[in-house]
């Protein structure tokens, strides 16, 4: 081996951390991936970078704008259909579904793109795609930036659920009650959390072959009740999970004049 070789993995991270940092918004995201120690010291970094950035579509190409820099990047056009919705969002990624019923996983930085299997077959009529905006459709995306370990999950007109992680060969159908409809979902650590039309919080376990109900049920003795002022009505119902895996229900309410 030449004495000049140098591996660039074992940089001492008090000398990575400022490379880092001097990168551009792209590049930076492109570095956590070379190798795990980067990763840890990228880690390190991305509290002072990371905002939210903002997509625009310009014919066949896109630009992404990028707040802190105050600097926008064209980028070629996101999808090769012309009807295509953004279900969800997990960092650099994003979960598209097009007029085909066909799923993927792009990443918005590197042009990398996961497909999922295509669910044309469950939804054969024509209304079926237009429903997924009408009904604006709660959906989740969790992605582990290194090892691409993913879970992807959807709700259907508020009544079916499906779910997709990395290694399954198909759509799991929960084939959950029927009489029980669905505002909202969010997932932490393996678990869904589902916010159910008579404000209960139904817990569902995701990994393994066949998932099933979570046995972490502290909140299904307990709905959640707000009881609206006069004129006031709730126009939208979402859910987080906070760090201490707590369940934090968001309202938006609106007052008639």
């Amino acid at each position: 081996m030449s004495k000049n070789h140098q591996d660039w993995s074992k940089l001492c991270s008090d000398i990575l951390q400022p490379i880092l940092e001097s990168l551009s918004s792209t590049d930076f995201h492109r570095a956590k991936i070379v190798c795990l120690d980067w990763y840890s010291v990228w880690k390190t970094c991305v509290r002072e970078r990371l905002r939210p950035w903002q997509i625009t579509y310009q014919g066949d190409s896109s630009i992404l704008f990028d707040p802190k820099k105050d600097k926008s990047y064209e980028t070629k056009r996101l999808s090769l259909y012309d009807k295509t919705y953004c279900m969800a969002s997990s960092g650099n990624w994003i979960l598209q579904v097009n007029s085909c019923f066909d799923f993927s996983i792009l990443n918005l930085l590197t042009r990398k793109r996961i497909k999922l299997p295509s669910m044309k077959s469950e939804f054969l009529r024509k209304s079926e795609w237009e429903d997924i905006i009408r009904y604006k459709t709660s959906a989740i995306l969790w992605i582990n930036e290194r090892t691409e370990d993913y879970v992807v999950a959807w709700i259907f007109k508020q009544h079916y659920l499906y779910s997709y992680k990395k290694g399954d060969n198909s759509w799991y159908n929960w084939k959950l009650n029927n009489d029980t409809c669905y505002f909202d979902m969010a997932y932490k650590n393996n678990n869904l959390y589902l916010y159910t039309l008579n404000h209960y919080i139904k817990i569902l376990d995701v990994p393994g072959d066949s998932p099933k109900e979570g046995m972490i049920k502290p909140y299904w003795l307990y709905p959640f009740h707000y009881v609206e002022q006069p004129l006031e009505y709730i126009w939208k119902r979402r859910i987080a999970i906070q760090i201490s895996e707590e369940v934090l229900i968001i309202l938006s309410s609106k007052t008639e004049l």
